[in-house]
């Protein structure tokens, strides 16, 4: 219950995040929806967590091309979002690579016979994960291995970190 608590504060934090650095938004005329940030954010950055959002909040009916800029509108990050039909873009495809590949390094790590070294005193482990990962995608995605495939004969905590942003999952003694 306490990594969905976790999961619940990290996105109340993009949420906040978001509300800090957004502008505004619309449509252009190709229907593709435009986000509009504060210069100086980091695009890639607010790209995967307005995308994160979307998911979470929005009901896309139909494909829509999602582009995430400044007001000088000189750059852009592009994903694609909704669509009755799941069709996948190769903004997607690119980004479930990177998820993908995120998760299956963990599992390997943590299958290492040594990785039970790698905890500190306070049986916490710190993990670094590749800065363009959806960070809630793929903690949750750690957290359900966890939960599947570990043994918690003892109480410990794994802290995964994605550049700034960081995501503890805590799992008690069972």
């Amino acid at each position: 219950m306490d990594n969905l608590k976790n999961i619940e504060e990290e996105f109340d934090a993009l949420n906040k995040k978001f509300d800090e650095a957004f502008v505004k938004h619309y449509f252009s005329e190709n229907g593709e929806a435009i986000y509009i940030f504060k210069d100086g954010t980091d695009l890639k950055e607010f790209s995967r967590i307005t995308e994160r959002i979307l998911d979470d909040n929005g009901d896309f009916p139909y494909t829509t091309v999602v582009k995430v800029t400044h007001a000088d509108l000189a750059e852009f990050e592009t994903f694609v979002m909704g669509g009755d039909d799941h069709e996948f873009s190769e903004f997607e495809d690119e980004q479930d690579k990177l998820d993908s590949n995120a998760i299956e390094a963990f599992e390997e790590f943590i299958k290492f016979p040594d990785t039970s070294s790698k905890f500190d005193a306070n049986r916490n482990l710190i993990y670094e994960l590749p800065q363009d990962v959806t960070l809630s995608y793929v903690s949750e995605q750690i957290d359900k291995y966890i939960q599947r495939e570990m043994a918690k004969n003892k109480s410990f905590s794994i802290t995964l970190v994605c550049g700034k942003d960081r995501v503890v999952l805590e799992y008690p003694e069972e």
